[in-house]
């Protein structure tokens, strides 16, 4: 689960830092599209 922090934190770094010019909305489904689907099956199994 630390890399799913950690690559959110990266995302929300480069962001601020003006490296992406996505909005909010965007980044938010950019990043759920790529996480959700290796994330749910964790929390299925408990």
């Amino acid at each position: 689960m630390l890399c799913v922090v950690g690559a959110f934190l990266a995302l929300l770094r480069a962001w601020v830092d003006g490296d992406i010019s996505a909005t909010p909305a965007e980044l938010d489904a950019t990043f759920r599209t790529a996480v959700i689907p290796g994330v749910r099956p964790m929390l299925v199994q408990r």
